[in-house]
């Protein structure tokens, strides 16, 4: 059977997911995993950011923009920790991501190593699903597995990968499971009473505004369709910002701190 170094298997996760690049910055602790991006060279982008904390914000702006989780990497120590704000910032915004982190070789762990720590504990508050390798032969099903929870509880989960087993040789004969994540939940329809009630309640308003979240992605001509029928200004949430274009006439933006004044004033 062939070979693959288990960080070569953990890139051909991501590539089978549909996943085109990886943010981060490089480090020691990290080099397998650097040896293994040049080696998908012309396959997965790698965008080297200057500072770990970016490269984890834009992974977690991701999702926001395009559907899709981006993940994201820090080196043993400082490295991981620069992660925490975009971790974070996904945590909050109920986004899925993925963090890789580096750890020092098992040799070296839990013997006060050059910046080494016992990472595991500090990322269990911010991440939906958080684990260390403990064989070079879980990296596939575990990058496989951090993926799929990142979706399904919608937030950050963070793969911690000891820098010997990226060099180790496994079997390349893993399969993801991507094909079978159903990543659009399958909502009961409205009943037609319900539905008629509430275009009563419509047509009786005064004033009415529709307000919408991220909920409506992917689904902005409704949104125009429906201002237009019951004459209704638009106003959404920041995070379902460019859902409906801004040159919409009945679009008024977003609401909140940032709100620009024509979503305030009709808040006000």
């Amino acid at each position: 059977m062939a070979k693959i170094n288990g960080a070569n298997a953990m890139l051909q996760v991501l590539l089978d997911w549909h996943i085109d690049h990886i943010y981060g910055f490089p480090g020691g602790s990290f080099d397998s995993t650097m040896n293994a991006i040049h080696d998908f060279k012309g396959k997965l982008k790698y965008i080297e950011v200057r500072h770990e904390e970016a490269g984890a914000l834009a992974a977690a702006a991701e999702y926001k923009f395009t559907g899709q989780a981006g993940v994201c990497f820090g080196s043993a120590g400082p490295g991981a920790v620069h992660l925490m704000n975009g971790l974070y910032d996904a945590k909050y915004d109920k986004v899925p991501m993925v963090a890789i982190i580096a750890n020092v070789p098992t040799s070296r762990q839990d013997m006060d190593f050059f910046q080494a720590f016992d990472e595991k504990p500090w990322f269990d508050p911010v991440a939906v699903w958080n684990h260390q390798i403990k064989r070079a032969d879980q990296i596939p099903t575990m990058m496989d597995e951090a993926l799929r929870q990142a979706y399904a509880k919608k937030g950050p989960a963070v793969l911690i990968l000891p820098k010997d087993f990226g060099w180790e040789k496994i079997n390349d004969n893993f399969r993801v499971t991507y094909n079978s994540l159903q990543a659009i939940p399958n909502y009961a329809a409205p009943k037609k009473e319900e539905i008629d009630a509430a275009v009563k309640i419509l047509e009786e308003a005064k004033n009415p505004v529709v307000y919408y979240g991220l909920g409506m992605k992917g689904h902005g001509d409704v949104l125009v369709k429906f201002a237009e029928k019951f004459k209704t200004p638009l106003m959404s949430s920041v995070m379902a910002k460019g859902v409906v274009e801004d040159r919409c006439p009945a679009y008024m933006g977003s609401i909140g701190r940032v709100a620009p004044k024509p979503s305030d004033d009709i808040q006000t």
